[in-house]
């Protein structure tokens, strides 16, 4: 992704992600936003967002997922949209601001729970 997305766009992404055939539970997923410039989220997307989570958490099953952003304001409105994602018992969501940081936690036995 890259430029401006809204919502659709990540919803898009995400249930492509889940949905398809190759996806099994327990699988890690690293998003890697850092040449997004915006992230453009209205008040009642956070609604839709909440509901396709939740529909799409039985297929994702537990695991770690990891987004990549050089940007506060993307970070930040990362972190609340995973507050209002939490769905499914056994996922952990983290933000980091480099790729290699976040490609090091997936791979890491015994990894922790994402922080507060």
């Amino acid at each position: 992704m890259t430029g401006t997305v809204g919502m659709t766009e990540i919803m898009a992404a995400y249930r492509e992600v889940v949905t398809h055939p190759a996806w099994e539970h327990g699988f890690s997923i690293l998003t890697d936003v850092s040449t997004l410039h915006a992230l453009d989220v209205l008040l009642e997307d956070i609604e839709t967002f909440e509901a396709e989570v939740g529909t799409l958490a039985a297929l994702r099953g537990p695991g770690r997922s990891a987004l990549v952003t050089t940007n506060p304001a993307i970070h930040l409105n990362a972190l609340l949209l995973a507050r209002k994602g939490r769905r499914s018992e056994g996922w952990v969501f983290r933000v980091f601001g480099r790729r290699d940081e976040a490609e090091a936690w997936l791979a890491a036995e015994g990894h922790g729970a994402a922080p507060d």
